[in-house]
């Protein structure tokens, strides 16, 4: 794929010196009449053989500069207009807290590029070239929100985000979608090399973390936890700027019904324990001959809630049976549940509203771990919920030595640092053995070639002595049983939340 993001236009945004580049696309006619042919520029792409070929047809583009600004601002549609002004904006919200995420990458990323589109009247089929473009009932295909870095040198990386009006209208507010930027913001500071797999399983990975097809729901059970690692993540910078989506959060948290979706063409498919444990049949469907953009789509409909699956994996045939499963919490083994992205997003979030009696402080500390995340290694081996638990753990008992902290524990405010780790175990409903948990925790410990090493927690081994203790304590609340296992009992996770912290409040427990 070509990117046509060459002209350097530098907002400095953090003492790292990212910058933000902005450029926006719209009808030819459109961008002749307001920036002048001479100005704007087409789309291609470059074959394998090097020939440039047109793509994205009837679309020009252009870079914003200060002498085109008041141009783009006649012509772009509000949405878009308004996202440009608040993101260059010093003063505003999202501008501040842009500048804190992307502060992660500690200045490897040297800037992110913003590629707008006004897609109102659709956009060719060819133009996921340049964007994620989406299906959309009346337009054909739409710009969704995406994002994506690559590596110019070891030290030196490109973020880009870009997305369209029509998905920015779409949200209930612009807060909303705002929250939308932030989290795609989040996707170009996580680093990926192009001379070293992103995953275990190459560079395939996002492909097959998605389940053999191109894209991933809220509720779908991923092919490991590091891509829902990603996504959870920006999701929580989201849900911090929109605190009104917290509601769904704790919805998705308490709901004992059916929630979890496994395709048949999954990586889980073949794991037996997974695929095989409790369901029920969400539809079937036959995977058909693609069409002729190379797409396969399935339309899958229950009734009330529709999915579109286009299948991208070559291993599946045309012809060959395709089924959506749903599944309840309880009856996704415990070692699974982290592959779901609302998962690991309720873990930062429920740490962000509970570890610390300010929550700036909590901020602080999930701030640290993303810098830990950042960077890659191989197979992006530490990129994994159990690690990020130890290493707030870490944190927290750091702090309990702090005078600050001592000041808070002799106020009964301060929380042990068994917090995350168990908050960890309580949200994969205490589902794993203790040989399990204890591996992923110790091997969370492992030292990884560029990632700064910690002195391991206390936390990690007490918890093992009382995990026991913990799990009666709380599992009463998830499923009205002292083991966790009555699947069809109510979920009352703020009482398990409440149990939880004054557990982790009593003086005895508090660890340095």
């Amino acid at each position: 794929m070509r990117k046509i993001f060459f002209i350097l236009f530098i907002i400095s945004t953090n003492a790292f010196s990212q910058q933000m580049r902005f450029f926006y696309t719209a009808p030819t006619a459109q961008m002749v009449a307001n920036f002048g042919a001479g100005n704007i520029w087409g789309f291609e792409r470059i074959d394998a053989t090097g020939t440039h070929i047109p793509v994205l047809s009837g679309f020009r583009g252009v870079m914003i500069t200060a002498a085109n600004r008041n141009a783009f601002r006649n012509i772009a549609p509000p949405n878009l207009k308004k996202t440009y002004d608040s993101l260059t904006n010093v003063n505003s919200t999202i501008h501040r807290k842009a500048n804190r995420i992307m502060g992660f990458s500690r200045g490897k990323v040297r800037a992110v590029e913003f590629l707008m589109i006004d897609d109102r009247t659709g956009l060719s089929n060819d133009a996921n070239w340049f964007f994620c473009s989406s299906p959309h009932p009346t337009l054909g295909l739409i710009a969704w929100p995406c994002a994506s870095n690559d590596s110019l040198t070891a030290t030196n990386y490109r973020g880009h985000v870009s997305f369209g009006e029509t998905a920015a209208a779409s949200e209930p507010s612009f807060r909303e979608w705002e929250a939308t930027i932030l989290h795609e913001l989040s996707h170009t500071q996580m680093l990926h090399s192009s001379r070293r797999p992103d995953c275990k399983w190459g560079t395939n990975c996002v492909a097959i973390a998605y389940g053999g097809d191109d894209g991933h729901w809220f509720r779908e059970l991923q092919a490991d936890e590091q891509s829902p690692l990603d996504e959870g993540f920006g999701n929580f910078w989201a849900l911090e700027h929109a605190p009104t989506l917290a509601s769904e959060t704790s919805e998705f948290l308490n709901n004992n019904d059916y929630r979890f979706l496994l395709g048949s063409h999954s990586f889980l498919t073949g794991i037996p324990q997974m695929w095989n444990s409790p369901n029920r049949v969400f539809a079937t469907g036959i995977v058909p001959e693609s069409d002729a953009n190379g797409n396969r789509i399935l339309n899958l409909s229950n009734g009330t809630s529709t999915y579109r699956i286009n299948l991208v994996s070559p291993g599946i045939s045309t012809g060959a049976g395709y089924q959506l499963r749903e599944y309840k919490w309880l009856d996704v083994p415990g070692q699974f549940v982290f592959y779901n992205e609302i998962m690991f997003q309720a873990f930062i979030h429920l740490y962000h509203q509970n570890a610390f009696a300010v929550k700036d402080t909590s901020l602080n500390k999930i701030m640290k771990v993303a810098q830990v995340l950042s960077p890659y290694t191989d197979h992006q081996r530490h990129r994994y919920p159990a690690l990020v638990a130890v290493r707030l753990s870490r944190l927290m008992e750091n702090y309990a030595n702090t005078a600050r902290g001592q000041s808070e524990a002799t106020s009964n405010s301060l929380v042990s640092s068994l917090f995350p780790i168990a908050l960890y175990d309580m949200l994969s409903h205490f589902g794993q053995s203790d040989t399990d948990i204890q591996r992923n925790l110790t091997i969370s410990m492992y030292q990884i070639d560029g990632i700064e090493s910690i002195t391991e927690p206390r936390a990690m081994r007490e918890y093992m002595t009382r995990r026991a203790e913990i799990k009666r304590l709380l599992c009463p609340f998830l499923s009205n049983n002292p083991d966790c296992r009555q699947a069809n009992a109510p979920i009352d996770m703020n009482a398990a939340m409440s149990a939880l912290l004054t557990y982790c409040k009593d003086p005895s427990r508090i660890l340095r």
